[in-house]
Order: structure tokens, then sequence, then C-alpha cells
């Protein structure tokens, strides 16, 4: 069980573990590792306290695109740079972000 308000804080801080990626895309911690060698999504350079690599939310969503494109039958080698250099980045990660539509919608806003 997923404890709301400890991912929304990890959310504000940009900062996602390996787990966290996996728990949230379906993707498996070793496909996850995959895709950091394919250079399809990047952590931070150094490795966090007890040696875990960290994201930031752009490569989070990059990673759930990548997996609805494992599920549907692409190979990580495939998904992961149509992931990488899909249009209208901006659109897909930025504007699209679930916590700003979420505000949004409880300000009474129309998408």
């Amino acid at each position: 069980m997923v404890d709301l308000d400890d991912a929304l804080r990890r959310y504000r801080q940009d900062r996602f573990s390996d787990g966290d990626v996996a728990s949230s895309t379906s993707l498996s911690v070793r496909a996850w590792r995959e895709l950091i060698k394919l250079k399809a999504v990047r952590t931070e350079a150094g490795r966090g306290p007890g040696r875990v690599r960290i994201c930031d939310r752009t490569n989070l969503k990059r990673s759930a695109v990548i997996s609805a494109l494992h599920q549907a039958g692409f190979s990580l080698a495939v998904a992961g740079p149509i992931a990488l250099f899909l249009p209208y980045h901006t659109l897909l990660y930025e504007v699209c972000d679930p916590i700003t539509i979420s505000f949004r919608l409880l300000n009474g806003d129309r998408l």
C-alpha cells in the first residue's frame, strides 16, 4: 500500500528511487536498469544515500510512457528511444503534469 502523503512529498522533492519507479510504472527494477544502460532515461550522476539511484519526475513520466509502449509489444530497446524522442516534450511532461491538472480541477478550472 502506497502512503499518499509520502508519495506527494517525494513528488514535490522531485526525487524518485528505483523502487518508486518500479512500483509506479509496472516496470521491473531490472527493466529500469536496462533503460538506464540504453540511455533512454537519466538518473543523477552520483547515487543518493544507501547507493540508490535517483531520478526526477520527467524521467519517471518518461518511464511510464516506455512501460505503456513495452506493454503494447515494443521491446525496451525500441520503446526507450521512442519515448525519449517523442514530439511535444513540453506538453507530455510539463503541461500534462498530474499535480498541475489536479490543482486546476480542485480550483474549478476547465481542462
